[in-house]
């Protein structure tokens, strides 16, 4: 998960906590396109191929 950036690591997060797209764009201030564009590139960067495979991760709070 290192090679996400903290907002594409936050959203893939929320996804995987059950959040739709509209939830995790009001809750993060962005627009539902900008929610979707980065879950696209959080895909392509972890190889997987849908937002299912996204909400399945096992994603905790990020350690530094």
């Amino acid at each position: 998960m290192e090679q996400l950036s903290p907002r594409e690591f936050i959203v893939a997060r929320l996804i995987s906590l059950g959040k739709t797209d509209r939830e995790i764009a009001h809750a993060l201030r962005l627009s539902v396109r900008t929610i979707e564009s980065v879950m696209s590139t959080v895909c392509l960067k972890l190889g997987l191929s849908s937002r299912e495979d996204v909400a399945a991760l096992p994603l905790e709070s990020r350690e530094s």
